[in-house]
């Protein structure tokens, strides 16, 4: 390991860092370097495009709503003993299940108009799926379960929310079962109303072969609060985490775990896409571990603001294979405070790189541990921390006590590099000399007499 220690001032124009930070190229037979670029020209990364919710176009975009309910009753199940009824489409005008247990035998769509409320509740299935599309509201919260059965020889059925307003999950479990192919939840808050989650447990279930991908969409901003979204486990291939945040909204993490399965042959990938900022706060994100396979990488795209991390573990698990890279872009400063940022480790393959990427604003790094993982057989990974701004300034970067390391590995390990830079590519102002300047004033004179002229005619 090649050790750097900085314990006063290094500076390289705009990139600083101060008090004993901690620079550790790994050992290999091909040593990684450090590199200082200070106002470099060059062309930032392009914003990527949302994805659009499905059946819209790009951010992805949420698309619209699947359908409205024509019901003029309300479904009502309080109080009372549990309830089996047939699979098909209901329609409601709102549907309320407290302190009891609805059990559809088939798949089940419900459509209201109104409000869905499932609160110390059950409402589950058989093998099949269940859909609930709201007019407005849905509120699963107190102790309430929405779940769809296992099925050891087939696949188990999925659970989809869709609401005109908001989907507010509180206290509450949102499950597929266990299969050989487990069935995915997919949340979705149309317009500009948000998810809420808080102390809740939203997962696909454990599957021999692929578990189910878990989406949250919103039209408004998604807040995750002391809960766990994860995908499944798998033999074979573990279903991808991925959150949406559309129309300049943010996504807020306080305290959830974030995380897709450990697989035997790939685990899936976790991302987060914010119109506006991303916060991630006491929080756990990371792509599963595989054993014989690749670990999904974790990429977070704040596209119209900020980028914080505060006292959270951030990154990709370790794999047989390559091991997942990391990704952190956005529009505005990028800032990491007491956090851990890390990459795999692999036996048999490439560790991840590490890329932070600051549009146009301000990187900082303070109490942080950034580091890839070793890569036994491989090359370890990089670490790439770039800040762009406008002219004339350029990027800067601030880095204090904090540790930057890339693992040990057989063939070469990685490279550290810091890189602030203006943007070429923008366009350019055209300066204007003294000659130009006196030729301007003449025009203008010129101007105003013949103008003059014509007004005394």
């Amino acid at each position: 390991m090649v050790i750097f220690i900085c314990t006063g001032l290094v500076s390289a124009g705009a990139i600083t860092i101060t008090n004993t930070t901690q620079l550790s190229i790994g050992n290999a037979s091909t040593n990684g370097s450090i590199t200082y670029a200070e106002n470099a020209a060059a062309c930032p990364p392009e914003l990527p495009a949302m994805p659009a919710m499905p059946s819209m176009p790009s951010m992805p975009s949420i698309g619209v709503i699947s359908g409205v309910s024509t019901g003029a009753e309300d479904f009502v199940a309080i109080d009372v003993p549990p309830q089996e009824l047939a699979g098909g489409t209901y329609n409601y005008r709102n549907y309320t299940v407290k302190n009891a247990t609805v059990s559809y035998n088939g798949s089940v769509t419900i459509l209201t108009k109104g409000d869905v409320l499932i609160e110390n509740g059950t409402v589950n299935t058989t093998t099949s799926s269940i859909t609930f599309i709201s007019g407005r509201d849905i509120l699963i919260g107190n102790g309430g379960t929405l779940s769809t059965a296992d099925s050891p020889a087939g696949t188990s059925g999925g659970i989809t929310f869709e609401a005109a307003g908001s989907v507010d999950l509180e206290n509450c479990i949102v499950s597929s079962g266990k299969g050989t192919t487990s069935g995915g939840v997919l949340i979705k808050a149309f317009g500009i109303n948000s998810i809420t989650l808080s102390n809740s447990l939203i997962n696909t279930g454990q599957a021999e072969v692929n578990s189910g991908d878990v989406e949250l969409w919103s039209g408004g901003s998604i807040d995750a609060n002391n809960s766990l979204i994860q995908s499944g486990s798998s033999n074979g291939t573990s279903g991808h985490v991925a959150l949406y945040a559309q129309g300049k909204n943010s996504i807020t993490l306080n305290n959830p775990i974030i995380e897709t399965g450990d697989a035997e042959a790939a685990s899936g990938d976790v991302e987060l896409w914010s119109a506006g900022s991303i916060a991630d706060k006491n929080s756990i994100l990371q792509s599963g571990g595989s054993a014989n396979g690749t670990s999904g990488h974790l990429a977070a795209y704040a596209l119209g603001g900020s980028y914080t991390s505060t006292n959270s573990v951030v990154g990709t698990k370790n794999a047989a294979g390559d091991s997942g890279y990391l990704e952190l872009l956005a529009a505005g400063p990028v800032t990491c405070a007491n956090s851990v940022w890390q990459t795999g480790d692999t036996n048999s393959s490439d560790s991840g790189d590490i890329t932070s990427t600051s549009v146009n604003a301000h990187t900082s790094f303070v109490n942080a541990i950034i580091a890839t993982g070793t890569a036994d057989s491989g090359k370890s990974g990089s670490i790439l921390i770039q800040d762009f701004a406008p002219r004339p300034e350029g990027g800067v970067i601030s880095v204090d006590n904090s540790v930057f390391e890339t693992g040990d590995a057989g063939v070469s390990s990685g490279d550290i590099t810091f890189l602030t830079g203006f943007n070429p590519c923008e366009a350019e102002v055209p300066v204007l000399t003294p000659v130009g300047a006196l030729a301007l004033i003449s025009l203008l004179a010129a101007i105003a007499a013949v103008t003059i002229v014509r007004k005394r005619h």
